[in-house]
């Protein structure tokens, strides 16, 4: 399940990840949600990732990445058997429109699975977190693509989180940032190298909002199909 989750089939892996932290003691409600998750799975055993060849590119060698991040500010409080503030932050990568790369997980110091729990002080520090984990991957796909020919302009973020813009965008440390942590500001260093830029997007269209927290069932159906490329944006 979690090769699925990771690898072709994005729609479980927030539950996927969910599930994960009660490993190593499961609840009667985390068992209960596994049950409920496998139904999920046996009636949607044919679903995966349609990839649709991108027609209006000028070049063949001119690729088109776009980048969506959210983050669930202190949402494991409402899920988890043991909450401790942790936000949930999630994000998606899409080349010519197809999903390459998506994550959902909780925030931690150092951005290790197990490691020492990351309590936010605010939704922006949350925001910015997990915009800066997510680019660190965007810049690696830039940089593998280029290598490999490709012309990658620059790349397009989408964010819901207004303050977390702002920081991302203002190089200058203040009382109010000063408590984010150095590695959560590598988004800024993409921004004055003008590899991104950011731009906001309203919460109900942020796609990465799927990645970080179980949404009602016909949100869910409309980012699913959408991310899945079972409907054109």
């Amino acid at each position: 399940m979690q090769w699925a989750a990771t690898s072709c089939r994005p729609d479980l892996t927030v539950i996927s990840s969910i599930l994960g932290t009660e490993r190593h003691d499961p609840t009667v409600a985390g068992i209960k949600n596994m049950e409920r998750m496998l139904h999920y799975i046996a009636g949607t055993v044919d679903m995966g990732i349609t990839y649709r060849v991108h027609t209006r590119m000028s070049s063949r060698s001119l690729v088109k990445l776009l980048m969506y991040a959210d983050s669930d500010w202190a949402g494991d409080i409402k899920v988890s058997k043991d909450p401790q503030g942790r936000s949930r932050g999630g994000y998606i990568i899409t080349l010519n429109g197809n999903a390459v790369h998506w994550s959902s997980k909780l925030r931690t110091i150092g951005g290790e699975p197990d490691g020492q729990a990351e309590i936010d002080l605010a939704s922006a520090q949350a925001e910015i977190g997990t915009l800066s984990e997510g680019c660190r991957r965007l810049i690696w796909l830039i940089r593998t693509l280029r290598s490999a020919g490709f012309t990658v302009p620059t790349v397009t973020v989408y964010e819901d989180n207004q303050a977390a813009i702002r920081i991302a965008e203002n190089q200058s440390i203040s009382e109010r940032t000063r408590h984010i942590h150095n590695k959560d500001m590598f988004v800024r260093n993409l921004v004055r190298a003008k590899e991104i830029t950011i731009k906001y997007v309203k919460s109900a269209e942020n796609i990465a909002d799927f990645f970080t927290k179980i949404l009602g069932p016909t949100v869910y159906r409309t980012f699913r199909d959408r991310i899945m490329g079972v409907a054109r944006e």
